[in-house]
């Protein structure tokens, strides 16, 4: 296995990681984003969640989509292991 995530935060670029490597693998990434304090960045946090794809090319888990939506295209969807939903609005409230 190879797994590496990926995310987008906001109207930064979408974000790929290294690879992992194993069936435990360790992501010890760390990133950091300066953001305005606009009434649009405020909505964008208190309204919004981080998704966060775990995937790996090495895997072929074909048919798998997310509650029946189609997310990507069919390759990346048969590449996706899972998805993590962080809610953001905490990052609002300081």
């Amino acid at each position: 296995m190879l797994p590496f995530f990926n995310y987008g935060f906001h109207t930064n670029e979408e974000y790929y990681s290294k690879n992992g490597s194993g069936e435990n693998p360790r992501f010890e990434e760390v990133n950091s984003y300066t953001l305005p304090i606009t009434d649009g960045t405020l909505n964008y946090l208190e309204n919004r969640n981080l998704e966060i794809n775990l995937l790996d090319d090495n895997v072929n888990l074909g048919g798998i989509n997310q509650g029946g939506q189609a997310v990507g295209d069919e390759t990346e969807l048969e590449d996706l292991i899972g998805t993590a939903y962080v809610p953001l609005r905490n990052i609002a409230k300081g």
